[in-house]
């Protein structure tokens, strides 16, 4: 965004198009460690419940780190 566009954006929005940014982003990234979190915790679940072995979680859990990696190199 030029500095003219970032101006108009401030003056039209009232915040700095910066800040807005990096408050979505913060927000974006605090929902996918919720969701990670979650994901993880069902798994967990399920293998306490033994309707999972203990090979299902370690590959459960690697692939939601994969995911939440992903998605945060598409976020920055």
């Amino acid at each position: 965004m030029d500095p003219t566009a970032a101006a108009r954006f401030t003056a039209g929005a009232g915040v700095d198009p910066g800040a807005l940014h990096g408050f979505a982003v913060s927000l974006a990234g605090a929902a996918v460690i919720g969701w990670a979190a979650w994901a993880i915790d069902g798994l967990y679940r399920q293998w306490r419940a033994e309707s999972l072995d203990g090979l299902g979680l370690v590959a459960g859990t690697l692939r939601v780190g994969v995911v939440a990696m992903v998605i945060f190199w598409f976020l920055e």
